[in-house]
């Protein structure tokens, strides 16, 4: 009964925390959506409440809360250390005190938010914690610190450090809110990483492009695509919604067999050159077959030709010959276009000799193009065996 007892003992005490998570999540999440909404100042635009469903809050209020924990346990440990074994318990004068933290706490939120480029991939989210960590620190330390004769001066200052905290803290939270969806904007900018798409008709059959962001029973909100902004549309305005999630293909460079840079790497391009050729051609004969075999790697062979490793040439022409590539004409494949190989790192079970190469290439068809990832495996660097292909998608930068 007492272990009961006491439990709601610290329930009671804990009153404040549902309120504080959720007051974490609007001030998140405020940050996240209102800067995108207006055209106006700032102060406009951090006024303006964003319509976005209440489990929004709730959510990212938990979320935020369980990663604000760990700073503020290091900066509660930071400034405890600092106290007794640097300054060894000394007190200031609380107006000296006063002047000193708010030049301090002012000076780094200067540097927080001069330091931030939104146009930037850096992930400014991540960084935006050191300020929060360095904002707990001074708060906690400087209110050991506090040093007068006087109660209520004490008091006044104790609930100024607190305060000015408390105001540093909400503009972090804030900002940490505005940095985390400035990057899901930067992934589809810079074109990096995975994102949830939105098609949106309205009701007059407009279709428009979204980033999404929140649904909830009232309105749909994303990062409109064409013009740049975030958008709130009604839900009884649309006729129809569709989402999905996309992931933005790498860039790759061109491979330019005539230019001098790219010299080196004729031999890594050279066997899926030979790929296509023998693939395409539907009138090979043994020989070719058997150069064609000569190009793969034993796991390759094993792994595309049924679990035989080593099939036999004879069985392998008829059925080249008798099978199209992709079920497609040979007149109907335009050829292909290689990227620059890339360097990849050798399998912890390879010997130290084993080096890999990655190639994409994109095969184009009338009608119709595929992106293709090429794996090549050498043994001295220099002869090169196709050893993995997967179907996957590129962009070659213009």
């Amino acid at each position: 009964m007492e272990s009961i007892a006491k439990f709601f003992n610290l329930l009671k005490e804990m009153w404040y925390a549902p309120f504080t998570i959720y007051l974490i999540g609007f001030f998140y999440v405020q940050g996240a959506f209102s800067p995108y909404l207006s055209e106006k100042v700032i102060f406009e635009s951090i006024v303006y409440v964003t319509p976005v469903s209440y489990t929004l809050y709730i959510t990212n209020g938990i979320k935020f809360t369980c990663i604000l924990i760990i700073p503020l346990i290091i900066a509660h440990l930071v400034s405890y250390g600092t106290n007794k074994y640097v300054l060894k318990g000394k007190k200031i004068d609380g107006l000296a005190l006063l002047v000193i933290t708010t030049i301090i706490m002012f000076f780094t939120g200067f540097l927080q938010f001069s330091t931030i480029d939104f146009n930037s991939s850096f992930s400014f989210f991540k960084f935006n914690f050191v300020y929060i960590f360095i904002y707990l620190t001074i708060g906690f330390l400087f209110i050991k610190l506090i040093k007068t004769g006087n109660k209520t001066m004490k008091l006044y200052c104790t609930l100024y450090f607190s305060l000015l905290l408390v105001s540093m803290l909400i503009l972090s939270v804030y900002l940490s809110g505005l940095l985390a969806q400035n990057e899901i904007v930067n992934k589809y900018i810079h074109k990096k990483g995975n994102i949830q798409l939105m098609q949106v008709t309205e009701e007059d059959g407009q279709q428009i492009s979204l980033l999404r962001f929140d649904i909830n029973n009232d309105y749909i909100i994303g990062y409109d695509l064409n013009v740049n902004k975030m958008k709130l549309i009604p839900k009884n305005k649309v006729k129809k919604l569709e989402t999905s999630n996309y992931t933005i293909p790498d860039e790759k460079y061109k491979f330019d067999p005539d230019h001098p840079a790219h010299a080196g790497d004729n031999s890594v391009i050279q066997p899926v050159n030979n790929y296509y050729s023998y693939l395409i051609d539907n009138e090979i004969n043994n020989q070719d077959t058997r150069d064609f075999l000569s190009i793969l790697t034993t796991e390759f062979k094993f792994k595309y030709f049924n679990g035989i490793g080593d099939v036999s040439s004879e069985i392998l022409t008829k059925r080249m010959n008798n099978e199209n590539y992709r079920g497609k004409e040979a007149k109907d494949f335009y050829g292909v276009v290689s990227s620059v190989p890339e360097t990849q790192k050798p399998k912890k079970k390879d010997a130290s000799n084993v080096y890999y190469k990655k190639v994409y290439v994109r095969e184009f068809w009338k009608n119709q193009s595929f992106d293709v990832l090429f794996t090549l495996k050498s043994s001295d660097g220099q002869h090169w065996l196709i050893d993995n292909i997967d179907e996957t998608s590129f962009n070659f930068v213009q």
